[in-house]
């Protein structure tokens, strides 16, 4: 997580984020204030805008699937890992860790049994070939079935609305909401369907495909003053960590994934101004 003296930029993997804290970086006295993806509710704004980065969730399903198979990210890395049963019991993982209460033993046992049945070798298949679009909508499947709700990451298979939302969502909600309790309710009768607008404490998104215009937009917002040197420091500035994967990640997609991305995440890209 980045600051300057008017602005928090939250940071979100795989939405362009590393370019956007460069930008910060280079053209304002920006700081580090706490990790890299730190949580909205475990720091204080103190005034200042709040910031996050977001992305097609189309585009960024295929590039968390894509990343996986050059043997990074979270996802493949949880999925491929060493089993380690006893201590999910316990509640003990670098996901889980991060949530600053204890969950329900109930749901804990689940995970417990969850983590007993992964099998390593049926996930890696799924990262052998980054242009096997078969794999990629196979992986896109699994990791919203029930069954498989902990592989990916660890806490969204505890998150009660794991059934409702997709794994998309629940990264923005777990690094957007003002209170990260409130994704993990205690009482879950007549829990009802996810607001994300009732919970998220961000005030203006940058998205990854419009990274300039909303970056700048923030900036203004946030009451910096933006000058014609910065403008163009930020417009002509390269790109960050770009990817040699092909744009078209749609052709990734048959109508099934599609259909899918659009029950799970339509509602939040419809938000974020995504037509699905």
């Amino acid at each position: 997580m980045i600051t300057t003296s008017h602005l928090v930029f939250l940071q979100m993997q795989k939405t362009g984020s590393t370019h956007t804290d460069r930008m910060l970086r280079e053209n304002f006295d920006a700081t580090y204030i706490a990790p890299k993806h730190a949580r909205s509710d475990q720091i204080d704004p103190a005034g200042r805008l709040v910031a996050g980065g977001i992305r097609n969730p189309f585009d960024l399903y295929v590039s968390m699937w894509a990343f996986g198979c050059l043997g990074k990210g979270g996802p493949r890395n949880n999925q491929l890992r060493e089993k380690k049963p006893n201590a999910i019991r316990k509640g003990k993982s670098t996901r889980l860790n991060m949530l600053p209460f204890e969950l329900p033993e109930a749901s804990r046992m689940a995970h417990f049994e969850a983590e007993k049945a992964r099998d390593i070798a049926f996930w890696a298949r799924l990262y052998a070939d980054p242009d096997d679009a078969g794999a990629f909508r196979e992986w896109l499947h699994l990791i919203h079935a029930p069954e498989h709700r902990f592989a990916s990451m660890h806490d969204y298979g505890h998150c009660p609305w794991h059934g409702e939302i997709g794994l998309y969502t629940y990264l923005c909600s777990f690094l957007y909401v003002g209170n990260i309790e409130d994704l993990f309710p205690v009482e879950t009768d007549g829990l009802g369907r996810f607001d994300y607008t009732r919970l998220s404490r961000v005030d203006q998104y940058i998205r990854m495909e419009n990274i300039v215009e909303d970056l700048l937009k923030a900036l203004r917002m946030a009451g910096h003053d933006v000058t014609p040197a910065i403008v163009d420091a930020i417009t002509t500035a390269d790109p960050t960590n770009a990817s040699a994967r092909s744009r078209d990640f749609m052709a990734f997609y048959d109508d099934a994934s599609i259909e899918l991305v659009k029950a799970r995440d339509g509602k939040l890209a419809a938000m974020f101004g995504y037509e699905l």
